[in-house]
């Protein structure tokens, strides 16, 4: 049974290493990275405590996924930079192994349903790496579309904060390298 929690300040070193020190890295950051991986300093500049505080979830929150006992990865939220009612989500998991077998999808199915009941949210950005072929399958199983063109440029604009800087905008791997996936559920 896959299920998520919200995680704990103490996990964050775990968190880093299944992103950023496993055979999964070089899929979930780009290979176009090279040795830019980013340092534990890095990753909590981009996961201030908030992630790991429950109490703080309206702001965002990253969740761990289990597999019956065992933690297989995480899946997070943040709100910061967009507007109501709108999240966007970012998953990994902590090893190749684990990849091809529903447990993302899964995932992202139980988080939209929490983000949606508890936190009355509609509306869901995803923004993988391009050529991370495999995350975009399984987001797009979990009803995402993949948006492009003046189309990406409309959803961004109304989606972010009108003072989020155009270079956030164009995601974590620059517009060129970023794809971009919405799902909208109905009020």
């Amino acid at each position: 049974m896959i299920y998520i929690r919200h995680s704990e300040i103490n996990e964050k070193r775990k968190v880093y290493d299944w992103l950023c020190n496993s055979d999964v890295t070089p899929l979930m950051l780009g290979e176009h990275l090279g040795s830019d991986i980013p340092s534990f300093d890095d990753f909590e500049e981009d996961f201030e405590d908030f992630y790991f505080q429950e109490e703080k979830k309206n702001l965002g929150s990253l969740m761990i996924i289990q597999k019956d006992l065992e933690e297989i990865g995480c899946i997070s939220y943040s709100t910061i930079l967009l507007n109501p009612n709108i999240a966007e989500i970012d998953v990994w998991l902590k090893q190749l192994s684990l990849l091809g077998k529903g447990f993302g999808t899964k995932a992202i199915q139980l988080l939209l349903q929490y983000l949606n009941v508890h936190l009355k949210m509609n509306k869901f950005l995803i923004r993988p790496y391009i050529r991370n072929d495999r995350a975009i399958q399984a987001y797009q199983k979990s009803g995402f579309k993949m948006i492009a063109g003046v189309e990406l440029d409309k959803i961004l604009k109304e989606w972010y904060k009108p003072e989020i800087s155009d270079e956030i905008r164009n995601g974590d791997y620059g517009k060129e390298f970023t794809a971009t996936l919405i799902r909208e559920i109905p009020v």
